[in-house]
């Protein structure tokens, strides 16, 4: 059952204040990775099977901002775990549109 997550990574110690150059890099890693992916305009929702998954993608965007000279990442993550039905970003845009529809 897909697990929703939403990340924000903001690099820390970059020497502009836009950080679009290093989230293009992120969307890219994800896109290698196969993860399903939105963005927003705060962050990322990505769809992921397992925690493991979690920790896997985790650290390959760590890796990958690594590789761009970046020496600190703040990651922020919410979790949204849905049992009783499937859970994707997805259905869940669909839900809302359904309702603005309305």
């Amino acid at each position: 059952m897909p697990i929703v997550v939403d990340l924000r990574i903001i690099p820390v110690g970059t020497c502009t204040t836009s950080l679009s150059t290093y989230i293009a890099e992120v969307i890219k890693t994800l896109k290698e990775l196969g993860i399903r992916y939105n963005i927003h305009a705060s962050g990322t929702n990505i769809e992921i099977e397992t925690f493991e998954q979690l920790s896997q993608v985790l650290r390959r965007l760590t890796e990958k901002l690594s590789s761009m000279d970046i020496k600190r990442i703040l990651i922020d993550i919410s979790i949204d775990i849905r049992l009783d039905k499937e859970n994707t970003i997805e259905n869940k845009l669909d839900s809302i549109k359904r309702r603005l529809a309305n």
